[in-house]
């Protein structure tokens, strides 16, 4: 796998409030990657809903990005507006999976 951007640290804190330049370009890389992106919340783990589409029930959801990856102009909206970056395990992604530890 190519070397991947990085938004933080070793110590899980971000030196700094991401650009949005430095978002799009890991927004980019992890989608050129293969992985599935969803924009999330600054500094959160929480999807951005502003940003996703709306179910079935009218509300607004990142499932259907568990079956396929973003379009092309969602990527590129996403790029404009997102907070963050997420990516979402799993098949989608050829597997990759996350590890979640809290102190």
């Amino acid at each position: 796998m190519p070397e991947l951007p990085s938004l933080s640290t070793g110590d899980l804190s971000i030196p700094h409030e991401p650009t949005q330049s430095e978002i799009a370009d890991a927004l980019q890389a992890y989608y050129d990657a293969g992985l599935s992106v969803i924009p999330v919340e600054a500094r959160g783990k929480r999807p951005q809903f502003s940003l996703l589409p709306f179910d079935e029930r009218g509300s607004p959801s990142w499932s259907e990005y568990q079956q396929r990856r973003a379009r092309y102009d969602e990527l590129e909206w996403w790029k404009v507006d997102a907070h963050g970056v997420g990516i979402v395990c799993g098949a989608i992604s050829g597997g990759v999976y996350g590890l979640d530890v809290d102190h």
